[in-house]
């Protein structure tokens, strides 16, 4: 359990920093705390670490991350191209922050708030990788309303491409990344949603005329 408490001494770190008295005196008043101590109790606090993230399309970034298998190095620029990908990264109307910085202070939130852990900078001090906790990745799966109909990502299982595109014509993101194919189909050409395709370790060596 130690890391599990770990865990939870992380997250309710940060959400109780920027309480006034009587919030803080709500969340240690919470039923929560009247649960037995396992793995529920954890996932019910951190759940109510995620009610509080602000904005709404912060929680859908964060419910996104459930598309990554367990233990996945997560590249922080290559998920800020996957949210933009599915529209959650709009300008805030009082900053001007374009859609990458949006992005980036979106991840600087979530992993100052332990959703994020094992980050790795580069020489320059910049975060390039994250993972999630087991129990994090549960909770984004929890909360995340239904397996993304936009995004597909095969994550290394052995994928009828053909059919899944014919079932997902609005499909915006399609991460084919380390999967065991050789060709992309021609229907591709007709995902006119499509804005992030990641074919990289794969057997692929051309696209179809119908890509454009």
């Amino acid at each position: 359990m130690k890391v599990k408490g770990n865990l939870v001494l992380m997250v309710l770190g940060p959400m109780l920093r920027s309480k006034t008295t009587d919030e803080w005196r709500s969340i240690v008043n919470n039923k929560i705390w009247d649960l037995p101590e396992g793995e529920k109790r954890i996932l019910s606090i951190l759940k109510l670490s995620f009610d509080e993230l602000k904005p709404s399309s912060l929680k859908q970034c964060f419910a996104y991350c459930s598309m990554f298998f367990k233990d996945f190095d997560i590249e922080k620029d290559d998920l800020i191209q996957l949210w933009m990908a599915q529209g959650w990264l709009h300008p805030c109307p009082d900053k001007s922050l374009d859609m990458e910085e949006r992005g980036n202070e979106y991840f600087k939130i979530l992993l100052a708030k332990s959703f994020f852990q094992d980050a790795r900078k580069d020489y320059g001090g910049n975060v390039t990788k994250c993972k999630m906790h087991d129990l994090v990745h549960d909770l984004a799966e929890r909360v995340s309303k239904s397996r993304n109909l936009h995004s597909i990502f095969p994550n290394g299982e052995v994928l009828d491409l053909e059919s899944n595109l014919l079932n997902f014509k609005s499909l915006r993101v399609l991460n084919l990344y380390n999967a065991e194919i050789m060709e992309l189909p021609i229907s591709i050409g007709k995902l006119k949603h499509l804005r992030y395709l990641n074919v990289l370790k794969t057997r692929i060596k051309t696209f179809p005329k119908s890509i454009g």
